[in-house]
């Protein structure tokens, strides 16, 4: 469910979904979770999702909610970064696709996956598709780096799209508050945009 929280009646868009795991698949579950994606097509604004499970069996619930806000469409625009550390030995395109998880702690010394899209992107007049570079800085809570990587130029899909996918091998290796900071720059319309996206290391 997802509440526009602008002044005057909240917009209620409800989807429900049905889970009924077999039991070979429980043990994964336990560990990694199950990833549920729904899509929603928003205006501009403040909103809330509101997520309640239900157990069938016990009639035991939880709740949970989250604010965020959807950015005027502009130019140049990037999705939420997603970082998680469960990678499926799945490929897509040649390349691993990380599942999203809920929450941002992670445990010491794990390979964490930045995944994103880069939206609006000007094309290349003399290539097919967009040419648009990426550089990462990861940092602790103290301003030092962790790590850092120079501007690469990226590859786009078939369709034009551009969805990378960064491994973060050393990612807060000290334990405690860490962001990721990426630096998309357009390299046809030369226009750049940064964004930091913070996360906790917890040591064992």
């Amino acid at each position: 469910m997802v509440y526009a929280l602008a002044a005057g009646k909240p917009e209620r868009r409800r989807r429900r979904l049905d889970l009924a795991l077999p039991a070979e698949a429980y043990r994964e579950v336990e560990r990694s979770g199950v990833p549920i994606r729904r899509e929603f097509a928003l205006a501009p604004g403040r909103y809330q999702a509101r997520l309640l499970l239900k157990d069938r069996a016990s009639g035991l619930m939880g709740s949970v909610r989250h604010e965020f806000e959807v950015a005027p469409v502009q130019p140049l625009q990037v999705t939420t970064p997603i970082l998680t550390g469960f990678l499926p030995g799945r490929r897509e395109a040649g390349q691993r696709r990380p599942i999203p998880v809920a929450h941002r702690t992670f445990a010491a010394g794990a390979t964490i996956a930045c995944a994103f899209s880069i939206l609006g992107a000007a094309p290349d007049p003399v290539r097919s598709g967009p040419r648009v570079s990426v550089a990462y800085r990861l940092r602790r809570a103290d301003g030092g780096d962790v790590m850092a990587s120079p501007a690469r130029v990226l590859s786009a899909g078939p369709l034009g799209q551009v969805t990378p996918v960064i491994f973060l091998k050393r990612a807060g290796c000290r334990g405690g508050f860490t962001e990721v900071d990426l630096t998309i720059h357009d390299e046809v319309a030369t226009t750049t945009l940064e964004v930091v996206e913070p996360f906790t290391v917890v040591r064992p």
